[in-house]
């Protein structure tokens, strides 16, 4: 994604750790390395801050090492659940460590890159249990984080924070529920698994011109629309969109679906359909599995008749079909680009994917309402601790520069990662990104949609590895037409005897 309007805005960003530094808001230590973390030199650095003057002020937004010279060694593994391993994505982080250790000059700060999340995996486990481990993971998942954080991999951060005087209120509220788990701590606990570094949220991104094609309004920004539902005027749309080999629509007298040339949604995801049907996959309170809920067979089953019975989503062997020329796990982006599907799901992680390059100028709509709640999608990248890493307070103090300083955070969320930034002071720095490389996809959509985001999908629940399978199985062949109420029953009962298993030799901490 382009990011002129960051460059564009450094020498106002500048002005104002300038005038913070003044004002004593600052100390000369946190205004260089807040100037490095804007891309300065060390010696640029240093001219500005002779410039400048200034205060001895020890505040800040990181915390304190207790006024001790920090030393040793920070491994950062990367590829783990998470973005960070394109080559302009690590020249900005190896940036970034460059300015911290040029002000912490016994600090040390080394990536370790593996390309592929399992491998990664693999090399996480197999280093722990050899006695090596990193000793931060950054960027992972909630997902990544929940698949061992019942196997004592993270640090619970809790006490660091209270230590150091630290709060989660910096960040935006919409990350407090992910990053505390509570199906694992407890709905009232304060467990933290690791500092948000980066988010991302979902709407609908459309073709304008097909919908003015088949004469429809487009669909409203708002995401408080109540016109704006799945089983109305989303699916009612869908079908006005999808077009057979004679432009005949879903529902017309001779519609023949194995021609269609044009569907009306892609790359859209049944998940989305089962939250916001009603659907959960676990009752903390009871310990019981749920997929069998009224609300999430209603949701499994309208995403399947998506494809199946309305025929204005392409099945997985239609995409493999009309997106071959994109290559394997491209089909449907080759679609997209080539004007084949009208809506999809685009979070803000596809954007550098479905957003830049597409040959027509695409626009952004608020998901729709299902029938429980409006939902889309938050994944929520954080850098987490490994608990057994042999320099702990080192690694917690380097995660607070990447996570906590504004200047640091933004670049590495935004300039790096291609995410929104967590902190709320930072989020209009990808706003403004959005503006300069994509004129027509408003931002506020994205923005607006985090009251509405949740981590639904990738929450910690127990046997979290082996249910995700079973889920996703389950849910492979309801969409390829299998009645989602004769599959979830199955898949409740199989999940529930791994449910059971895990408490039968684990306990939560709480």
């Amino acid at each position: 994604m382009g990011r002129s309007g960051m460059g564009s805005g450094r020498s106002s960003e500048l002005n104002v750790l300038s005038e913070q530094l003044e004002a004593g808001a600052l100390s000369r230590r946190q205004f260089v390395v807040r100037a490095l973390a804007l891309g300065l030199s060390a010696t640029a650095a240093g001219t500005l801050l002779a410039a400048c003057g200034g205060g001895e002020s020890s505040s800040g937004t990181g915390g304190s090492s207790g006024g001790k010279a920090l030393n040793g060694t920070v491994q950062i593994l990367v590829g783990y659940f998470g973005t960070g391993n394109q080559p302009a994505q690590a020249q900005v982080q190896e940036a970034l460590a460059t300015a911290y250790t040029q002000l912490h000059a016994g600090v040390k700060i080394e990536f370790l890159r593996v390309p592929s999340s399992s491998d990664a995996q693999t090399k996480l486990v197999a280093l722990s249990a050899a006695g090596a481990p990193p000793d931060l993971v950054m960027p992972t998942g909630i997902y990544g984080t929940s698949l061992f954080l019942d196997e004592e991999i993270w640090l619970n951060l809790e006490d660091l924070l209270k230590r150091d005087g630290l709060t989660l209120d910096a960040y935006s509220p919409v990350t407090a529920v992910a990053t505390h788990q509570p199906n694992y701590y407890g709905t009232s606990a304060t467990g933290v698994v690791g500092l948000p570094v980066g988010l991302n949220t979902h709407a609908i991104a459309y073709n304008p011109a097909l919908f003015s094609a088949a004469g429809l309004p487009m669909p409203p920004t708002s995401w408080t629309d109540a016109s704006w539902t799945y089983e109305g005027a989303f699916l009612n749309a869908a079908k006005a969109l999808t077009l057979d080999g004679r432009g005949r629509h879903p529902g017309d007298a001779g519609f023949d679906p194995s021609t269609v040339r044009q569907f009306g949604l892609g790359h859209f995801f049944r998940e989305t359909l089962f939250f916001a049907f009603g659907g959960k996959y676990y009752d903390p309170g009871t310990r019981k599995a749920t997929m069998a809920s009224a609300g999430g067979t209603a949701g499994l089953q309208f995403a399947s008749d998506l494809v199946n019975l309305h025929r204005v989503q392409p099945s997985r062997t239609v995409a493999a079909s009309l997106g071959a020329g994109g290559g394997q796990g491209n089909e449907e982006l080759f679609m997209w680009k080539n004007g084949q599907l009208a809506m999809i799901d685009m979070g803000t992680s596809d954007i550098s994917s479905y957003g830049t390059g597409t040959p027509f100028e695409f626009s952004l709509a608020a998901m729709p309402a299902g029938p429980a709640r409006r939902f889309n999608f938050l994944n929520l990248d954080v850098g987490a601790v490994v608990k057994a890493s042999k320099n702990t307070d080192l690694a917690w103090e380097v995660l607070k520069y990447f996570s906590l300083d504004p200047a640091a955070s933004k670049r590495l969320a935004f300039d790096s990662y291609n995410e929104i930034p967590a902190l709320k002071q930072n989020t209009e720095a990808f706003s403004t990104g959005v503006r300069a490389s994509l004129p027509k996809a408003d931002p506020k959509v994205w923005i607006d949609g985090f009251e509405f985001a949740g981590a639904d999908n990738e929450a910690w629940f127990p046997a979290f590895a082996e249910v995700n399978s079973l889920v996703g199985k389950a849910f492979d062949s309801i969409v390829d037409g299998r009645p989602a109420a004769s599959v979830l029953p199955q898949l409740q009962g199989t999940a529930q005897t791994e449910i059971d298993k895990w408490f039968s030799s684990h306990q939560l901490p709480r």
